[in-house]
């Protein structure tokens, strides 16, 4: 940032006597204005901060109907998929911080927008996008089950295969603010189906069939046992 410097010095005419430096007067310029003397008069300025209203610099109070005002910048922009961040001051060389809301990750620019000397804000330069997690990873002996979303927070659900079970518990996995689907905590195991107490009579002949019924969404096996001929 650059300073200028202003000095009023006391002018001499050609007849000798000295111009009256009318910039002693500190509020000549009224509030946020800067006075420069000049041979027999002033001209007034508006300080850092600050910008002329209703006409243009410099100007004479006396004159005309300018003032400086202070420069307000007013509400910050908007940033889709974006908040700002506590409180905010719209002068000049004030500062809006945003973050991008739930749901939304972001990918690129400064979090910051700046109050200018123009009375407008920097255009901010965060790009916030939704966060998408893709389709749900797949499961070796399982399907996927029901509607599910791929926006942060969905859930995916997993039912196993005919002749798969879950021992663990119910096969589920998230999408996360990283944008990507949690990992996989269970897997579908085979059934193992274990018959007790096998008796043969008479020499007789057993051959075991199975077959599979399902029953409130689990598999359940009933092995009959049928005979198939007798040994002579």
């Amino acid at each position: 940032m650059s300073c200028s410097l202003f000095f009023s010095l006391p002018f001499t005419f050609w007849d000798g006597s000295q111009d009256v430096d009318e910039c002693e007067d500190s509020g000549l310029c009224r509030r946020g204005g800067r006075c420069i003397n000049t041979p027999g008069s002033f001209e007034c300025y508006c300080m850092e901060g600050y910008v002329a209203k209703n006409g243009s610099e410099p100007f004479h109070p006396h004159a005309d109907a300018t003032s400086c005002t202070e420069i307000d910048c007013g509400i910050p922009p908007e940033v889709p998929g974006a908040y700002i961040v506590g409180s905010y001051s719209s002068t000049l060389g004030g500062q809006a911080h945003y973050s991008c809301k739930e749901g939304f990750l972001s990918i690129s620019g400064d979090r910051v927008s700046r109050c200018t000397a123009l009375g407008a804000w920097e255009p901010p330069e965060l790009l916030c996008q939704e966060i998408s997690c893709g389709s749900p990873p797949e499961v070796q002996n399982a399907i996927l089950v029901g509607n599910h979303s791929s926006s942060q927070g969905s859930v995916a659900h997993y039912d196993c295969e005919e002749g798969f079970e879950s021992p663990g518990g119910k096969i589920t996995s998230v999408c996360t603010d990283s944008g990507s689907w949690s990992e996989i905590t269970y897997a579908c195991a085979e059934i193992a189906m274990v018959i007790h107490d096998v008796w043969v009579f008479n020499d007789t002949c057993v051959r075991w069939q199975r077959s599979p019924e399902r029953v409130n969404s689990k598999v359940t096996y009933l092995t009959t046992a049928r005979c198939c001929g007798v040994r002579l």
